[in-house]
């Protein structure tokens, strides 16, 4: 579908962007000029994945049915908010994007995606940022250092980053990765360091870089492919 066929270039395309204020949009929502509240590609990434998780685990069904599954998902935001839904393939293939993503460095996949200086903000909050506390050490460091600028890839990252941290450190809580990403230190555990942190990195990452479709598209795309990771980490 061309509408969507954009969406499946590779992560290191910058794209042109929309996200977080400097208010911290991430976690108190803003409304424009009309009072009507905005909405943020975090939130629909958080709406996406609880209603995908709903009944049970989407990494433990069978493939055909994680497809189906996901595009009934996927189109029930999308139609509601007057976009145009997704064919099967086109959800199939931001799903094996996550896989294929999953695979990768993820210190690496954000270097390609963020400016040098976007990646020095990004280095220092994650680096302390674990998955249980990255709102608090986010907003820690917006009051340090400033939040990063509306509208950049940076901002579209840590949106999406927060809200699949905090989905993830809760529905996967007590469970045990049956898959180990070959880039990250065996020491490190899923729900540590937020830089190692597989799923998270790549939610944020594929919904920064689609960013150019707008919330409700850049949130379901990283809600995509954030459950295709995870589909390689707990499967």
């Amino acid at each position: 579908m061309k509408k969507y066929a954009f969406l499946t270039l590779s992560i290191l395309a910058l794209l042109a962007l929309g996200a977080c204020s400097d208010t911290d949009k991430i976690t108190d929502v803003q409304s424009d000029n009309n009072n009507q509240p905005t909405i943020t590609a975090g939130e629909i990434h958080t709406e996406f994945l609880e209603l995908l998780y709903a009944e049970n685990d989407f990494a433990k069904r069978e493939k055909s049915s994680q497809v189906s599954s996901a595009t009934t998902t996927a189109n029930e935001i999308l139609i509601r908010h007057g976009l145009k839904p997704m064919s099967e393939a086109d959800v199939e293939t931001e799903l094996q994007r996550g896989r294929e993503m999953a695979q990768m460095d993820p210190v690496q996949l954000i270097e390609s995606i963020l400016t040098p200086e976007e990646l020095i903000w990004w280095d220092r909050f994650s680096w302390e940022a674990k998955v249980f506390d990255a709102k608090k050490v986010y907003r820690q460091h917006c009051n340090l250092y400033g939040a990063p600028t509306e509208g950049s890839m940076l901002s579209n990252l840590l949106d999406m980053s927060l809200s699949s941290a905090e989905f993830w450190d809760v529905y996967r809580e007590k469970d045990i990765p049956t898959y180990q990403n070959p880039y990250i230190p065996m020491t490190k555990s899923w729900r540590g360091v937020l830089r190692f942190v597989v799923a998270v990195v790549v939610d944020g990452g594929a919904g920064a870089a689609c960013a150019a479709g707008g919330p409700i598209v850049s949130g379901v795309v990283g809600g995509l492919a954030s459950a295709g990771a995870d589909g390689m980490i707990f499967d």
